[in-house]
């Protein structure tokens, strides 16, 4: 009956974390939609050390937490690297080694017993990362604090002995005894609760809590009741942020990048039915689709329709994709964008971009706008009858 219920236990267990699993990167597989013309491979990289104690629990061990302060702590250290995708998912790896140390005196049925664990373990997994205040309260560059969970899923090798100090037998993982080999290795599943603490613009100092379940009732080389074995890690570290170029949103006076309470209508193909304002250096000077008082040798003069166009024409792209975006309005409104968008569909790919100039300058200026909104990749284009053509030195002059 115990045999069946602790199997019970490890499929239930491994199912949960399968599910968790496809929930969380399907989860980050949407956000990393979003955001992937926006940011680059190379940006929003966390990497951390930490140190700390581990304490076991399994059949050669039956101490509390506290308890396990009086002899029972091993030594513990690991780094990480996380790539965020968004401000509230990450993915990464982690390597993790701990010291094993436990000690048994009742057993199971009750009896006095007087066994001893020592030993070491090392793990490798790869883990999603979930920062809570991000998720539900958005993104802010000022946060100091934040609360995260990690869910991994990864390998661990472990050299564990066994003492008998009443009869004095010694059992080594590895090895066969009774007929029952004990491994040295299986798979781990480590979750992690912990909170972070922003230091400087990029460092901070995490303290968390993590529980490493090996899937397998070999670590402690002893059968007595326990489906698996597990290390509780608690350590504090340091992260280090590597590019983090993610940007809070901000609200603009009039309002216009708040979600709208009635659905969006698609941004229609070629729309040039209102003229970007001409960029001005002025701090004070907004972006907004009015119209702003020219000289008349630089104005761009409106235009009827997408097709009378004519002549050259100079734009800033933020987007380019293989596939039709359903609805340009979701990267305007994350991004503060309230300038119309145009779609052009040429060599197979859907290019959208924003503004309208009669020279270089002033787009170059108004790039730089759009790339302070967060947009990093923005950068100015040329069609001449609304064709793309190539930029040249001449026509940058």
């Amino acid at each position: 009956m115990i045999l069946r219920k602790n199997k019970y236990r490890c499929t239930r267990v491994i199912k949960l974390s399968l599910l968790l699993f496809s929930l969380l990167f399907w989860v980050e597989g949407y956000s990393q939609k979003l955001n992937n013309d926006a940011f680059q491979f190379q940006d929003n990289w966390v990497t951390s050390f930490n140190m700390g104690y581990s304490q076991f629990y399994g059949d050669a061990s039956n101490s509390s937490y506290f308890q396990k302060f009086k002899g029972q702590l091993g030594f513990s250290t690991g780094i990480s690297g996380r790539k965020m995708i968004s401000p509230a998912f990450g993915i990464g790896m982690s390597l993790q080694y701990s010291g094993i140390k436990s000690s048994k005196t009742v057993n199971g049925l009750g009896q006095p017993v007087n066994f001893g664990l020592t030993g070491s373990n090392f793990d490798i997994n790869a883990n999603t990362y979930i920062d809570f205040n991000n998720l539900f309260w958005g993104f802010e560059d000022n946060r100091i604090f934040s609360v995260y969970a990690t869910l991994g899923l990864g390998f661990s090798f472990w050299n564990t002995t066994l003492n008998d100090y009443d009869t004095g037998f010694v059992y080594k993982s590895g090895l066969s005894y009774g007929g029952v080999k004990y491994k040295s290795s299986g798979l781990v599943v480590p979750i992690g609760v912990g909170v972070n603490l922003k230091v400087a613009k990029n460092w901070s100092i995490n303290l968390e809590g993590n529980l490493r379940t090996v899937l397998n009732d070999y670590q402690d080389v002893w059968k007595d009741g326990f489906a698996f074995d597990q290390s509780f890690i608690t350590s504090i570290g340091v992260s280090y942020y590597i590019n983090y170029k993610f940007k809070q949103k901000v609200v603009d006076k009039c309002g216009c990048n708040k979600t709208p309470s009635q659905p969006l209508k698609p941004v229609s193909s070629y729309s040039y039915t209102k003229k970007t304002p001409k960029y001005s250096s002025s701090a004070s000077r907004s972006y907004g689709p009015v119209a702003v008082p020219v000289k008349p040798k630089t104005a761009a003069k409106p235009v009827a329709d997408s097709h009378s166009v004519k002549g050259i024409v100079y734009r800033v792209q933020i987007l380019a994709k293989r596939t039709r975006l359903p609805d340009i309005n979701l990267f305007k409104h994350q991004y503060g964008i309230t300038d119309d968008v145009h779609e052009n569909y040429q060599n197979g790919v859907y290019r959208y971009s924003i503004g309208y100039f009669r020279n270089y300058r002033d787009a170059l200026q108004y790039s730089n706008v759009i790339r302070n909104k967060g947009v990093f990749d923005a950068f100015v284009v040329v069609y001449k009858d609304n064709v793309r053509i190539a930029l040249t030195p001449e026509l940058k002059r």
